[in-house]
């Protein structure tokens, strides 16, 4: 009997410079496939431009990622393919119990209800998001619900903070004819203070009055300014580069003039900011928990 010798392509999977591989071994190289026209050990496919050895076979494909197209494989679940080539999507009524879809203009939003088996439309109530683009803090209303919760909850520490027994906090605190606890080095309140230890004020940060400083907590010498306040609300008021009006952004030059900034200090009510160096153009700066 005469051998036809082999007739069927055999796959051999990627392509490796030590395998011995025969004519019509099938293999892939990168995202293309090649079929051997003869034997060979070493030669890469895709260098054989003569096509002596390699035949191109068309392209492979790898599985899909999140970056890179490829292959993707239905789970046999919730996502099917039928005998047609069709993918179909599939979700049992567990997968919906917890979906909601939000109206936010009408302030309502759809639910699942599976013992009708339908969505049903279900109103907030006074319990709403309140569209805002402050964060939601102690003294804002962007979570509302009959009224404010954090309304409620300031009135509730103002009341308690006026209620202090002046004799058992510090001798620099003092009582108002109306009852009030005072702080005699700020002059303010302790109800002031939950009411604006929130509060946002800007200063200007100019070119003048930059004095060298070398006792500073780095060790080094720079450059000090004084900022005088109204009223300081907060232990540590933050301190954040802004613009003259409070909105948009700084320019490059602005920048470049607060990144100067190294650490700011607060005694009494005068901020003092401590620069590496003087500044050559005019900043704006806002601090919370002041005026």
């Amino acid at each position: 009997m005469v051998s036809a010798g082999r007739v069927l392509i055999v796959p051999k999977g990627e392509w490796t410079n030590l395998t011995s591989y025969e004519m019509l071994d099938l293999v892939s190289e990168g995202d293309k496939a090649y079929l051997a026209r003869q034997a060979s050990v070493g030669m890469r496919p895709s260098e054989d431009i003569s096509m002596t050895y390699w035949q191109p076979f068309g392209s492979s494909a790898s599985i899909a990622t999140t970056d890179t197209p490829g292959l993707v494989m239905p789970d046999g679940v919730t996502i099917t393919v039928d005998a047609t080539g069709l993918i179909v999507a599939s979700l049992n009524v567990s997968d919906l119990k917890d979906i909601k879809i939000t109206n936010l203009a009408s302030g309502d939003f759809l639910k699942y209800d599976g013992t009708q088996s339908k969505w049903v439309n279900v109103a907030l109530g006074t319990a709403a998001y309140k569209a805002s683009t402050n964060a939601v803090t102690q003294n804002s209303t962007d979570l509302v619900e009959s009224g404010g919760v954090f309304t409620v909850t300031d009135s509730l520490n103002t009341a308690l903070a006026n209620k202090v027994n002046t004799s058992a906090i510090a001798n620099n605190l003092t009582t108002t004819a109306s009852g009030s606890v005072l702080d005699a080095r700020q002059g303010k309140t302790l109800s002031d203070t939950i009411t604006n230890k929130h509060k946002i004020t800007r200063k200007t940060v100019n070119t003048s009055s930059w004095s060298t400083d070398t006792s500073s907590q780095s060790g080094t010498t720079l450059y000090k300014k004084s900022i005088s306040l109204s009223h300081v609300y907060v232990d540590s008021p933050s301190v954040d580069i802004s613009t003259s009006s409070g909105t948009g952004l700084p320019t490059t030059a602005q920048q470049t003039a607060y990144d100067l900034l190294q650490y700011v200090t607060i005694d009494g009510t005068t901020m003092y900011l401590y620069a590496s160096a003087v500044p050559s153009d005019t900043f704006y700066i806002q601090i919370e928990g002041v005026d």
